[in-house]
């Protein structure tokens, strides 16, 4: 059985991607909801419950909201201050 990610209410087997019918609606609608799952695990886990709509609005200078918000901006201006963009 291949490992599940949840994208909305419904769970997704990360393998139905490859051949089922519905992937690109389930990837557009990923898109349109901003869900950083839709770029990999990894964007998933470091945007956490923030969209990516919020994310780079974020990265453009917006105020953050919530503690959440806050963390994400920090992780995102260390990242960029790594790689010397800031």
């Amino acid at each position: 059985m291949g490992r599940r990610r949840r994208w909305g209410s419904r769970p997704l087997r990360l393998r139905a991607v490859t051949f089922c019918d519905r992937a690109p609606v389930c990837r557009e609608k990923a898109l349109k909801l901003g869900l950083g799952s839709i770029l990999g695990d990894d964007v998933s886990r470091f945007l956490g419950e923030v969209s990516l709509h919020r994310a780079i609005a974020l990265m453009e200078g917006a105020a953050p909201a919530t503690d959440t918000e806050r963390d994400v901006k920090r992780r995102i201006a260390d990242v960029e201050e790594l790689r010397g963009l800031a």
